[in-house]
């Protein structure tokens, strides 16, 4: 399983002012939660997971094929690995 995970993951949204603040907080403690779920269920259910981190972009791409190579998916054709 692959996620990417936006600013919404990290940080309390700003959106709509003080007027939305307490609905953005518990906007932020449900992804959390959200992501708290989905790590037990794939440890339990041994599903790799890849977690991408918004800051990370300019790895993307090098992130994914690093993770396909790990869990056997894809080949390594630099090592002749799989």
């Amino acid at each position: 399983m692959i996620e990417y995970q936006g600013k919404q993951h990290f940080i309390v949204g700003g959106w709509g002012g003080k007027k939305y603040k307490e609905k953005n907080k518990q906007n932020f403690i449900n992804v959390q939660r959200n992501d708290n779920i989905k790590k037990t269920w794939c440890e339990n259910n041994n599903i790799p997971l890849l977690l991408l981190n918004y800051k990370d972009d300019k790895k993307l791409k090098e992130n994914i094929r690093k993770f396909l190579i790990e869990i056997g998916a894809i080949k390594d054709e630099s090592s002749g690995k799989i």
